[in-house]
């Protein structure tokens, strides 16, 4: 039969490098969330500006008007 200890050894390491794959595959999966989530919030912060710019302008439109 012989030693099995090298089975062992190559059994050990694969282990680690699939933990090793999952744990970056679940670091990815939590990144690109974030990122959605920057960019949605990005976008509505946008949106928020140009309302208050158009409001701004209207306000200042009718302020003049009516000096």
């Amino acid at each position: 039969m012989g030693c099995n200890f090298f089975r062992w050894c190559i059994e050990d390491t694969r282990d680690d490098k699939d933990g090793t794959i999952a744990r970056q595959r679940n670091k990815i999966c939590s990144l690109e969330k974030r990122l959605k989530m920057s960019r949605k919030w990005i976008k509505m912060l946008l949106v928020g500006l140009c309302v208050v710019v158009v409001i701004n302008i209207v306000m200042l439109t009718v302020f003049l008007k009516f000096p």
